[in-house]
This record gives structure tokens, sequence and C-alpha cells, in this order.
């Protein structure tokens, strides 16, 4: 039967997505959304849910925007604050930081767990930590931001969700990036540089597709934070490759955006010149600020260069 087989789909896809199959998972999601039609909560509403989560991690932040904004104002139509309250955290604040409007992210976050349970902590509490993480280092406040993990990290830790690999590669990626992002305010600059090597370490150990340009990030923040500028190079220019690999198209921009201003000279211009570009077409309007919230600890907005730091 139809239901029978959309049912199997529908596990595939999860698969898919929880292998970091972004591109696979998003087409099978994708054909089955338009497939069964029902508005009714359930398997549906988590369809639309993940192929939003697919096109984040795609890089596919236009067509994310046009779909998000039109779903978010169909489920407040409807009274679905499951949907309504899902769509407005998590990446999906790259909805409002693509258009430079930090303000609107942080209200709509801020909206959205206003109207969640704060008993326990769950998927959307993470989500909602990560947004609001994701909107400091936007702005360049890589203090707060770091404030912002480490406040809710013992939550998270003993709600069990770093049991799911997606969910743990995902938290231990933002957590390293505030510590690059908070070190030239940090009291204790070497010790947050350390926590930064150790959660790339875990990065590393996780040996997957979609999280090894998360590791080659982090770890070109860490070389380039202790001086070595040929190491952050070398890191990046993986951590692009790794990505385009892995379909992850924002995560491949970025790295090329930080690397041509490491490189400098014709070839800094052109790989600039090449992220820019795509960033463009994404309708992406500060590409600095993007990068600095992506891939922290190079001279973009926000970021002084800071003095070497050694471990």
């Amino acid at each position: 039967t139809l239901f029978r087989s959309a049912f199997r789909d529908a596990l595939e896809a999860m698969r898919l997505f929880f292998r970091g199959r972004w591109k696979k998972a998003f087409d099978l999601l994708d054909r089955l959304r338009e497939l069964l039609t029902s508005d009714r909560a359930g398997w549906h509403t988590n369809s639309h849910m993940f192929v939003g989560f697919a096109l984040s991690f795609l890089g596919e932040v236009a067509e994310l925007r046009r779909r998000n904004l039109a779903r978010i104002a169909d489920a407040e139509d409807r009274g679905d604050l499951y949907t309504s309250v899902n769509l407005r955290i998590g990446h999906s604040v790259l909805v409002w930081l693509a258009i430079d409007d930090a303000p609107a992210a942080r209200r709509h976050v801020r909206e959205a767990m206003s109207q969640w349970s704060h008993t326990g902590f769950f998927l959307q509490h993470y989500r909602a930590m990560l947004a609001e993480a994701h909107i400091e280092l936007y702005e360049g406040a890589g203090a707060r931001a770091y404030e912002t993990i480490e406040r809710q990290w013992r939550a998270l830790a003993r709600s069990f969700l770093l049991r799911v690999q997606y969910v743990r590669a995902d938290a231990y990626f933002l957590r390293a990036r505030c510590a690059l992002a908070s070190l030239r305010d940090a009291p204790k600059r070497a010790a947050r540089l350390r926590e930064a090597v150790r959660l790339a370490r875990k990065l590393d150990r996780e040996a997957m597709e979609w999280i090894a340009p998360l590791a080659a990030l982090v770890w070109a923040g860490v070389a380039n934070a202790k001086g070595d500028r040929a190491t952050a190079i070398a890191r990046l220019c993986s951590a692009a490759t790794l990505a385009d690999a892995a379909d992850m198209r924002l995560h491949a921009a970025v790295a090329r955006l930080q690397l041509g201003a490491l490189v400098g000279g014709e070839e800094g211009r052109k790989l600039d010149r090449e992220a820019r570009d795509w960033m463009d077409r994404q309708e992406i309007r500060v590409p600095e600020r993007i990068a600095s919230m992506i891939a922290p600890g190079f001279a973009s907005f926000g970021e002084g260069l800071v003095s070497p730091v050694g471990l």
C-alpha cells in the first residue's frame, strides 16, 4: 500500500539523515512530503522539519528561508505549536541571520521557547541553546556565546541527548567554536584553547564523513590561535574539500572565505571571490559574520587577531 511504502521510505530517509547523507535524505523526504499531503501532526510534520534540517546542513540557505517562513506562517494559522517552535530554533536561525537580522532571530527563539515547557531538558532546549549561541557568535560576542553553552551544558549532558551521534557531534562542534570565539576575552586562554583541542579530537573519533569537515574547521582555528599559519591553511583546505564531499556547501564556502584571508595574494582573492559568489547566490548579506559563526578564530567580523597561545 501507499502508506506502507511511505513508512518504509521515511525510515530510510531517517537512516540517511542520521548518517549525514543530507542530499539523499532531503530528496527522499521531499518526495514523500509531496506524495502525502496530510497536515495532521505526526510523521508528516516531522518530515517538514527534517527537510529543513537537511537544507541547513546542505547550505541551501535561500531555499531554507523560503520553506521555513511559509511553514511557520501555516503552522501558526493552524495553531500547530510543535511545528512553529521547532522551525524557529536550532539551525533555523540561519533564516534570519543570513539576511543580517539578528534581533529577529533572537526574538523568534525566545518567543518560541516562551511557549514551550521548561520541565526537563529535551531536544528543543538543546536547539534553543544552539540558536542563542549562534546569534552571539554571529554578532561577534564570543564570551557571551561560551557563557550560553557553559550555563546549560550540564543539563544537556544529563539529558542523554549526547548519546545520539547527530546531537553529540553538533554540540561538540558548537562548544569548540564558542571556545575559539571567546579566546580574546577569556581569563585563561590556554585552558580554553585546550578545550577546543579536546573537542576536535572527540570529533575526529566520530569517524563520519559529515563530521570530518567540522573537526577540520576546529583544528584550523586552533592552529591559527597558536600562530601556526601553515597548519591553519592546510586544515582549511582540508575542511573545504571534506565539506564538498559531504555536500555541506556553506561550510565549504566559509572555509574558503577564511582561507582566502590567510593565503592572500591573487590565490586568496580567487578563493574569497568564489566563496562570496556562492554566498551571494544563497542571499547571505554579510559573509564575514556567517564565517565568524561557523569558523571562528580568524580575523572575521568581531574578531581581532589574537596573539599566539601555547599549549
